[in-house]
């Protein structure tokens, strides 16, 4: 395998030798970037230029040297990337020459960097990107991949490989790849972090949490610690006798030596307490690769109210598809109440409410002003403590699969809740044409990107259909102008309402993942 030249002079020359990557028609492909006999040469001094242009947020800089290096488009608007992004500048590029290397094709000269964290992380997800979902056919940098295997360290190609499968729908397939993975190399970030969403979709939620302390600090696993702790516990009425009592199957032997921990095992808490849990799945499945669009553009929406991050989440993980696309490649690992329950959350709406009455620290009403339910009780501590009577909030409360004592499904506000001004009340009324909006009836744009993400700068491209373009001025946490009937949209009521998040109570609402926003 031929090295690759690191000397200005050597990629100078090998330069002159072919180093021009082309876009190969609309379908996306990309043509070999970097030709020298047999072996690619990736164009660092390309990849350093394009990380810096992202950096700076110069966004025809960065488009044209994506040309030049045939990096997928889509990787310019990873917030990682960005003036925001918390990777180093030389880890970006070493990211962004070794996507370039994967989508030429073989053979693949390893870069060193790709073995570091923040590298193979972001090179994973290019790959899972990059998948065609719903086929069998072979990933499009499936030649680079393989020829990794030579690269010393038999666990990349192996996660790659994994990324890919997950990317094309085929969890099953990947759930076993990880596992492979982690049997060569249990410190692979990505494959950990995998392997716990794994675990934590089949509800083996003691696996699921061991996984988790393993990667503590990871900003994806450390908000699930605390649920997952209390969920590994025996669940309720699990156990059939006590502990010195014979035991129930008859066999003579005490209770405790018999059967007991495999009825520990076996117990299943009830819905209400693995609903949560549930939609942090879902948080945490928004946030990967062919997700990771809506939701970076959401998260942008909420810049200057941080608060409203999880609101920007809610509205990824359904208006964007997430849930449905959860539902298609996962749910054969749920449980079938869990399945159930996520069929029923993919109809409820985002609503507009007005508080009705609050008893604080305890519970709270909520009745719709745009034509939904009259009356929604909310058993809520901390939702109680955060509102007051008479304060408008929109979000979309799901059911948790309990019942009301006078019938009907108890709802929880499981997502983000942004609390509107009262002198909003006309604009937010705007956003709901005589109903709640039902997931995807207003889909969120896929196409366009923001002409800068330089900081106060930045204005959200939206469809027409949904919203004008609005862009955020005056202080961080000054109200925005918007005239009744404006046409504002959901994304420009996220970051322009005085949004609240609500922190967990003591372990329940595993969902309060964090989505990053800058």
């Amino acid at each position: 395998m031929v090295r690759v030249p690191e000397r200005h002079g050597e990629l100078r020359r090998a330069r002159s030798t072919g180093f021009a990557g082309v876009l190969c028609g609309a379908s996306g492909r990309y043509a070999p970037a970097v030709t020298a006999g047999d072996a690619l040469l990736p164009d660092m001094e390309v990849a350093r230029e394009l990380a810096s242009a992202l950096r700076q947020g110069d966004d025809s800089a960065a488009a044209g040297l994506a040309a030049r290096a045939c990096v997928p488009g889509w990787l310019l608007t990873h917030r990682e990337f960005g003036p925001r992004g918390r990777l180093d500048c030389g880890d970006a590029a070493e990211a962004l020459g070794c996507i370039w290397a994967l989508a030429a094709g073989p053979p693949v000269n390893v870069l060193p960097g790709l073995a570091k964290p923040a590298v193979i992380d972001l090179v994973a997800e290019a790959v899972e990107t990059a998948a065609v979902p719903g086929t069998t056919d072979e990933h499009p940098w499936a030649r680079g991949i393989a020829e990794l295997e030579d690269c010393g360290h038999p666990a990349i190609p192996m996660l790659l490989r994994a990324r890919a499968a997950e990317g094309s729908g085929r969890s099953d397939e990947a759930r076993r790849l990880i596992g492979s993975c982690l049997q060569l190399d249990q410190a692979l970030l990505p494959a950990v972090r995998d392997a716990m969403e794994y675990e934590l979709c089949a509800g083996n939620w003691a696996r699921a949490w061991e996984l988790a302390s393993a990667i503590g600090s990871d900003e994806i696993a450390a908000p699930l610690l605390r649920p997952l702790d209390r969920l590994r516990q025996p669940a309720p009425g699990a156990e059939r006798a006590s502990r010195n009592q014979p035991c129930p199957c008859g066999s003579g032997r005490k209770y405790k030596v018999c059967c007991r921990v495999k009825d520990l095992e076996g117990g299943v808490h009830p819905l209400p307490d693995r609903a949560p849990a549930l939609y942090a799945m879902l948080a945490t499945y928004a946030q990967r690769g062919p997700n990771r669009t809506a939701t970076d553009r959401m998260a942008a929406c909420a810049i200057g109210a941080p608060h409203a991050a999880m609101l920007a989440l809610d509205l990824a993980i359904f208006d964007g598809a997430a849930a449905q696309r959860f539902l298609a490649a996962r749910g054969h690992l749920l449980r079938g109440d869990e399945r159930d329950l996520l069929g029923e959350w993919l109809t409820e709406p985002m609503d507009m409410y007005e508080v009705s009455s609050v008893k604080r620290g305890s519970e709270l009403s909520l009745r719709s002003l745009v034509g939904g339910p009259q009356q929604v009780w909310q058993r809520d501590r901390l939702f109680s403590l955060s509102v007051r009577r008479l304060d408008m909030v929109i979000g979309r409360l799901l059911p948790d699969g309990a019942q009301l004592p006078g019938g009907g499904r108890h709802m929880q506000a499981l997502g983000g809740m942004g609390v509107l001004p009262r002198d909003l009340r006309e604009a937010g009324e705007a956003l709901f044409p005589g109903a709640p909006v039902a997931p995807g009836s207003v889909p969120l744009s896929q196409r366009g990107r923001p002409a800068s993400t330089r900081r106060g700068s930045y204005r959200p491209t939206c469809p027409d259909s949904i919203c004008t373009q609005w862009t955020p001025t005056g202080p961080r946490n000054a109200k925005p102008a918007l005239p009744p009937g404006s046409g504002i949209s959901v994304e420009a009521l996220v970051k322009g309402a005085e949004a609240r998040g609500f922190e967990p109570r003591k372990g329940a609402n595993p969902n309060r993942i964090s989505s990053a926003a800058p």
